[in-house]
């Protein structure tokens, strides 16, 4: 695997772009970022679990929101939402984060 980090600024705009290189086949990759049953499997930090996954339909799309709840050890649940902007299946995911 090969990982590129690229963060831009814009007037009132914060990117961080990260592109990685799999060695796997795309189709499973992407699945692995946009399949409910996958994000379970490999999405968490280690000692968390991954205890729900809300969007719209079985896979992503542009414009749909999301939201992860991660449960630590301790029973602490964290959540993290935000939009998919650009879907294009086997080649490109991006979406916010907060």
């Amino acid at each position: 695997m090969t990982t590129a980090l690229n963060t831009s600024t814009a007037e009132d705009d914060l990117a961080l772009t990260i592109e990685r290189l799999f060695d796997a086949p795309i189709d499973l990759v992407y699945a692995a970022w946009t399949q409910k049953k996958n994000l379970a499997q490999w999405s968490c930090p280690r000692d968390m679990t991954l205890m729900a996954v809300e969007f719209t339909g079985e896979s992503v799309a542009a414009g749909a929101p999301y939201r992860l709840c991660m449960r630590a050890a301790d029973g602490e649940d964290f959540w993290l939402s935000g939009t998919y902007r650009d879907v294009v299946p086997l080649q490109r995911l991006s979406y916010t984060a907060a």
